[in-house]
């Protein structure tokens, strides 16, 4: 067994609580389907004075979602922990998708750290802590190892640079 199935299984055996399990799916529910993150960028794109910051998130979010989910996911094709040791229990119905990276951890550190990056620090601090609980959900849960959710903070950290510096020569170009 390697290191972090232990990692895993120590989360199971000695920190899962029955009464934080709510909590814990409450918390990974928000970033299903990218809900939570999509409504916020519209939310600041539909705002004319956070219209940048929502239009850097939109293109960030397409753009690591893209990366994660049709490049990676297939790529890598790693199954989700509970498939791969049986004395894992998750404690969502089985996913449809493959585990490496995290899609969970990589939208909600991308709009995150866009956030972080365009709104001060009061807004952008409580987005990074929300982004940390979603992706910390995925592991307590059992859906996912903690290189699927580190992979997905840096993918979502290096299409975040990536878009800050494209996009403002991209909307030069064009007017």
């Amino acid at each position: 067994m390697n290191r972090e199935a232990s990692i895993l299984l120590w989360i199971q055996n000695f920190f899962r609580k029955d009464r934080w399990t709510a909590f814990w799916k409450k918390i990974t529910a928000l970033c299903n389907f990218g809900w939570f993150w999509i409504a916020a960028t519209l939310l600041c794109i539909s705002l004319r004075q956070t219209r940048t910051a929502g239009v850097h998130a939109a293109v960030a979010l397409g753009l690591s979602s893209f990366i994660a989910n049709v490049i990676l996911k297939p790529l890598v094709h790693r199954p989700r922990p509970y498939d791969a040791q049986e004395e894992l229990i998750s404690l969502l119905p089985p996913q449809k998708d493959l585990a490496f990276p995290s899609g969970h951890t990589c939208a909600s550190f991308t709009c995150a750290f866009i956030y972080l990056w365009f709104f001060p620090f009061y807004i952008g601090i409580p987005m990074i802590i929300l982004a940390a609980l979603i992706a910390f959900s995925r592991i307590y849960l059992g859906v996912h190892y903690p290189s699927d959710v580190l992979a997905g903070i840096l993918i979502a950290l290096g299409t975040d640079l990536t878009v800050v510096r494209l996009v403002p020569a991209l909307l030069m170009r064009l007017r």
